[in-house]
């Protein structure tokens, strides 16, 4: 579903067996609340499960998993405010790029590639940054990538960054 330019609202409903991105947000407002989305970008596993950009978004009881690539990916001077939003089984959980702020009160990651990965993707945006409270993770083989000037604050800690490497640069790289 691709919502462009809209206001919305999206309740108890779920997402299956996407080909691609199973819901893309463009320049939208609303909310979504009671949703579950799983098996997220099936062709090639490069979907994403929520791709929200330019928008304004309320996010409440969302679980995901099986996720192509990213189950959350919010870019292009996006804001979300999220709660209990659970992810298992994604290459990316949190990817929040290109002046995006995502802020996350009860989240939790399990066996997926990567928590959070916070950058600059396009060079007319700024930095990103993710903010969570009452965070958890199980099985995350790198929790954070994190580019300088972007920030991550975790449970009231602020992550130093990860390397000079772009983020998008050393995701890639793990599945290479």
């Amino acid at each position: 579903l691709n919502i462009i330019r809209s206001n919305f609202s999206i309740e108890t409903s779920m997402f299956a067996h996407s080909f691609a991105d199973a819901l893309d947000l463009d320049f939208s407002n609303g909310s979504i609340t009671n949703v579950i989305f799983k098996n997220c970008g099936a062709k090639d596993r490069n979907g994403d499960c929520l791709d929200i950009s330019g928008s304004r978004v309320k996010l409440n009881n969302i679980n995901l998993n099986k996720v192509g690539d990213k189950a959350l990916s919010i870019g292009e001077n996006s804001s979300v405010i999220a709660n209990n939003i659970n992810i298992t089984n994604a290459k990316v959980a949190i990817a929040s790029k290109d002046s995006s702020e995502i802020n996350i009160d009860g989240l939790s990651i399990r066996d997926s590639s990567f928590g959070f990965a916070a950058y600059q993707k396009k060079k007319e945006f700024g930095p990103a940054s993710i903010i969570t409270t009452n965070f958890s993770s199980e099985s995350v083989g790198t929790l954070y990538v994190l580019e300088e000037d972007s920030s991550l604050i975790v449970n009231g800690s602020a992550i130093v960054p990860s390397s000079k490497v772009h983020p998008l640069d050393r995701i890639e790289a793990s599945f290479r």
